[in-house]
């Protein structure tokens, strides 16, 4: 009978599970940067590749949970493919700024050249990296970016690139860059 229980309670869970994603649906966003995201999540123009990083990456939550705001000047270090920064981009339109520092940052002419002036690229000569003998791990020898009162530095992806012994140098360039409270 325990068994037959069991059972039962397990059918009716996995039944009801469609019927409560259909009631509540997917996540709805919380922001007008959120909306942003969204918007441009839902573009037929998304190629698969950025779609199926869409499901597993949840950049709309993930933006929302850091409190990314439409009028924020922002900072993304290493956009290396630019998943994140094509979303940025789109999310800071018309309001704010994004800077992208480090590898993948001469993105930033061609959406400079799709009437998106408010992605820049911070100046190669602002930060110099050389390799550390070890595949993937990098030695941040200098950084020292002109930007202050950014309110947000991202990077995604990245952190564990900047050798153990370098990233206080990383960290303590961050806090200068952002405003109090960045």
């Amino acid at each position: 009978m325990l068994n037959l229980t069991r059972k039962l309670i397990i059918i009716i869970l996995f039944s009801s599970l469609p019927a409560a994603w259909a009631q509540f649906g997917p996540p709805q966003p919380a922001t007008e940067a959120g909306r942003r995201v969204q918007a441009l999540l839902s573009s037929e123009d998304r190629s698969e590749t950025a779609k199926e990083s869409d499901r597993t990456r949840l950049p709309m939550q993930t933006l929302e949970f850091f409190g990314l705001e439409p009028d924020m000047k922002v900072i993304e270090f290493i956009p290396a493919g630019g998943y994140y920064t094509e979303i940025l981009a789109h999310a800071l339109a018309g309001k704010g700024e994004l800077h992208l520092l480090g590898y993948g940052a001469n993105q930033a002419a061609d959406y400079q050249k799709r009437g998106m002036k408010h992605v820049k690229a911070i100046a190669q000569e602002a930060m110099t990296m050389s390799p550390s003998g070890q595949p993937g791990i990098f030695i941040l020898e200098k950084i020292d970016v002109p930007i202050k009162g950014a309110d947000m530095f991202l990077t995604f992806r990245n952190e564990h690139n900047i050798s153990v012994e370098t990233r206080p140098r990383l960290h303590k360039a961050v806090f200068n860059m952002l405003k109090p409270g960045g």
